[in-house]
């Protein structure tokens, strides 16, 4: 039930936000807010604001005040209880009466989140308003996102910018089948949650040109999640592409041949890591390859070049395929470590908007139908087995059918 009651709620708030990002597609013509003393004339988006209020009010609700098991067992990865929010709280109650320098060493975990949990602490005696600031970022890195990257029929594009537009009835579908799902494992892994948040600065500040920012943000999200690191390749990458200094022929060569080198280099991985972040990393290696998750992002490679003089117009399509690309490199490191396939999740929000482009690319035309179709019931397919996957598989493996309201801590 706790399944279904997200997955109602997901679709609401889904439509909900893409409404409030085309607000004509509610409120069609003018608006007035009525008052006893008379109509006050509104923008649309203006009229739209209560529902975006109820939305993100519920979001906040349920994301924060969510059940949290405090038992001793839940603070161990080995005690038998899967949902690492426990462990989290457990971090967050261990902060009391400690200086910032001997938490950082006695928890091992990324600086920048333990300095936020530290500050929390400090701040409040409660885990749930520590959730509520995070999922509050989370809320509002995900809107200005999507601001950035999607146009819709009717909007006018931000001065200076070319667009593509998106359809709206399958990004939406597409954001509550890849983005939404995530935000829900991110009820468990909270600092993955947190590292991708601040990643979709990273993709804003790439489309905007201004690497040096983009740069930051990436060191900013590793400060939360060391996986995060997938995003210098992606930088690197992205301003090679938008350099058009190299062929479109050599491009794909040369990642090709970085690809490879990659593969037999992947041996030093382990001791690169071991380093870092000492020994925790080790119960991971045994971690299976994502076969299912490498093919779908190649049959997508494969159908952007297939339609890449329609599909590579804009600077967000350009994102998308150096996206696409660079999630081969994780690939690379999974050979190894079986971890480094979390990376795999900052390429949710590229993806999310990527499979749209794909859909509207692929028109149904009579002089090619059939590929066509074929391309389309793939899309649809593929997000419809993600969905399937989540709420069959990860559901369960994350410690999500633990999931109750209503409980503040």
């Amino acid at each position: 039930m706790n399944l279904i009651f997200l997955l109602f709620f997901g679709a609401i708030f889904s439509l909900i936000l893409f409404g409030y990002l085309k607000p004509g597609f509610v409120f069609p013509n003018s608006t007035y807010i009525y008052l006893k003393e008379g109509k006050i004339s509104t923008s649309k988006r203006t009229a739209y604001f209560a529902f975006i209020l109820f939305a993100v009010t519920v979001f906040l609700v349920i994301s924060s005040f969510q059940y949290i098991n405090t038992a001793d067992y839940a603070r161990w990865p080995m005690g038998g209880w899967s949902n690492d929010m426990s462990r989290y709280w457990f971090g967050f109650q261990d902060a009391h009466g400690l200086s910032l320098r001997k938490f950082l060493l006695t928890q091992g975990q990324e600086p920048l989140y333990i300095a936020f949990i530290w500050i929390m602490r400090k701040l409040t005696s409660h885990f749930s308003v520590v959730l509520l600031v995070a999922y509050t970022f989370v809320f509002v890195s995900c809107l200005k996102f999507l601001r950035d990257f999607i146009l819709f029929r009717c909007t006018p594009p931000p001065e200076n910018q070319e667009f593509a537009e998106q359809p709206l009835a399958f990004t939406t579908f597409s954001f509550f089948c890849l983005f939404y799902s995530f935000i829900l494992v991110s009820f468990c892994l909270f600092r993955m949650g947190l590292a991708v948040a601040v990643s979709l600065y990273t993709y804003r500040y790439l489309l905007k040109g201004k690497y040096m920012k983009a740069y930051g943000t990436t060191l900013i999200a590793c400060g939360f999640h060391f996986s995060a690191a997938f995003l210098f390749p992606v930088c690197v990458v992205y301003k090679v592409y938008q350099s058009k200094k190299f062929k479109f022929s050599f491009f794909l060569s040369l990642f090709f041949i970085l690809f490879l080198v990659g593969m037999a280099g992947a041996k030093a991985v382990p001791s690169i890591m071991g380093a870092l972040a000492g020994g925790r990393y080790t119960a991971y290696t045994n971690d299976g390859l994502a076969v299912n998750t490498y093919l779908t992002n190649f049959l997508l490679l494969l159908m952007v070049l297939y339609k890449r003089k329609n599909f590579l117009r804009t600077k967000q399509d350009s994102l998308y395929l150096v996206v696409m690309l660079s999630s081969f490199f994780i690939l690379d490191l999974q050979l190894i470590l079986g971890i480094f396939y979390r990376m795999i999740m900052f390429t949710y929000p590229i993806t999310m908007l990527a499979i749209p482009r794909l859909w509207s690319v692929y028109k149904l035309k009579r002089k090619e139908m059939f590929v066509s179709l074929c391309a389309r019931s793939f899309l649809v397919f593929y997000l419809v087995f993600f969905l399937y996957k989540f709420c069959v598989a990860g559901w369960s493996s994350y410690g999500l059918n633990a999931y109750r309201l209503f409980y503040f801590y």
